[in-house]
């Protein structure tokens, strides 16, 4: 069954987000998925992972963590502090209703998740984890004086504040995020995209329990045929695994 949410934050904006429920009806397990720059709750990641999460009796949650919905967050106003602020806020929502809460991040979307109070979440799912950025030519980011913004000049120009640019910029040391890992923790990294290089230096030094996997085929967003069905299913093995 499909539900739609609303969650008012404390500063006055509202959270929208789409719960899938399975049928079993046991509120034990929700997935909650955390989208990326630029990314939405209705990619294709989240929205196909419902059936399949579903079907093995898990509920999954994703959201916007910017809207046009009426009180919805403007991106160009957001930054990883905002983002996890309103993260907790759903986890909050969720925790009472919930004997076990997963976080599935992808992109920056896991930065988001490191910067959160996850203390009541079991365990981690990070999808192609960003590695940050290094310059402002990297990503296409050009500062605008007028309008006081960056412009990130990509298939469409979308607009950042500095705050957002300096959390991108700090995601790229790395072995800064690894001492950010607090709970067992999977990453899942695509084998056509160079983020796993850039984090396979750190990963030694992971202090939690956690599984490194890499999808062969899989550009970022996994849109490959059959990329993202081995993606879910190996989410599915750290969410069914034991305790560690």
């Amino acid at each position: 069954m499909e539900s739609t949410l609303r969650i008012r934050t404390g500063d006055a904006f509202s959270i929208f987000g789409t719960l899938n429920t399975s049928n079993s009806g046991k509120k034990s397990k929700l997935l909650i998925f955390v989208h990326g720059l630029t990314g939405n709750k209705d990619e294709h990641q989240y929205i196909n992972a419902a059936p399949f999460f579903n079907a093995h009796g898990i509920d999954t949650f994703r959201f916007d963590l910017y809207s046009d919905e009426d009180n919805g967050r403007s991106l160009s106003d957001c930054n990883v502090k905002v983002h996890a602020g309103d993260l907790l806020m759903v986890i909050n929502h969720f925790k009472d209703k919930y004997k076990e809460l997963f976080l599935v991040g992808h992109s920056l979307g896991a930065t988001v998740i490191l910067h959160t109070d996850i203390s009541v979440v079991k365990r981690v799912v990070l999808w192609d984890p960003t590695k940050g950025m290094e310059s402002l030519a990297q990503k296409a980011c050009v500062y605008t004086k007028d309008l006081g913004k960056y412009m990130l000049n990509w298939r469409m120009t979308i607009l950042v504040n500095h705050e957002m640019v300096d959390d991108w910029m700090q995601a790229a040391r790395i072995s800064d995020s690894i001492k950010m890992f607090t709970k067992p923790s999977k990453l899942i990294f695509a084998g056509n995209c160079d983020i796993y290089d850039g984090w396979k230096p750190f990963l030694k030094d992971v202090t939690v329990p956690n599984e490194v996997v890499v999808i062969p085929g899989a550009t970022h967003v996994f849109i490959e045929e059959g990329t993202a069905e081995r993606m879910y299913e190996e989410t599915l093995k750290w969410v069914n695994t034991g305790p560690q």
